[in-house]
């Protein structure tokens, strides 16, 4: 059995890791209200919640293959394969706001009283709050799954 003190500790950062992309989705919609939009400062949390993405993938792994339940215990909950499920449909979707970020920051550097258009603003907030709404499943997907079955 693994020490509960490791196990508490990678739970912990997993589920502190999960906030902080909330945080950083939160900022991204209230950003996407703000006129001038602040390019730079959407592209640098786009950054960040990319980094969060990528430690919680990391983080669950290691949660997976070195705590006591084991590998195992996940394949067989239908939980679990759900929220894998529908963070890949989140990553799917980030990369239309990575990508639009990206474009609008090259833009701005050339030209900096540049702006996206309000329709293209419009279309990131509604992805951007899509991908947060689906974030919200995961957690619910996340607390089924450490109770099944139930």
């Amino acid at each position: 059995m693994a020490s509960p003190i490791p196990v508490l500790v990678l739970a912990s950062v997993h589920h502190l890791l999960f906030l902080g992309l909330i945080v950083m989705m939160a900022t991204q919609l209230a950003l996407l209200r703000v006129r001038p939009v602040p390019v730079i400062r959407l592209a640098k949390l786009d950054q960040g919640y990319g980094l969060c993405a990528g430690l919680i993938l990391i983080f669950g792994l290691i949660r997976i293959l070195h705590t006591e339940k084991g590998w195992d215990a996940y394949l067989s909950n239908p939980f679990f394969w759900g929220k894998m499920a529908v963070f890949g449909l989140v990553a799917l979707l980030s990369i239309i706001p990575t990508v639009s970020f990206l474009g609008w920051r090259k833009q701005w550097a050339g030209d900096r009283g540049w702006q996206p258009r309000e329709t293209d603003i419009q279309r990131m907030h509604r992805i951007v709050l899509t991908e947060m709404v689906l974030v919200g499943v995961i957690l619910v997907m996340a607390a089924a799954m450490a109770r099944w079955p139930f």
